[in-house]
């Protein structure tokens, strides 16, 4: 996990360890999240055009 953490030029390996939990659900909601803060008043409905 060192080694991984300081290939990856992370300053600690707590930042690493989420890379290695990140499942896709998990990755599903965090992408959400970020859409909807790039832009807060994009209904859900028009994630379906």
């Amino acid at each position: 996990m060192l080694a991984l953490s300081t290939y990856m030029g992370h300053a600690k390996v707590s930042n690493t360890y989420w890379y290695l939990t990140g499942t896709p659900e998990l990755l599903q909601v965090v992408g959400r999240r970020f859409e909807h803060f790039v832009d807060p008043y994009e209904t859900e409905e028009d994630d379906d055009v």
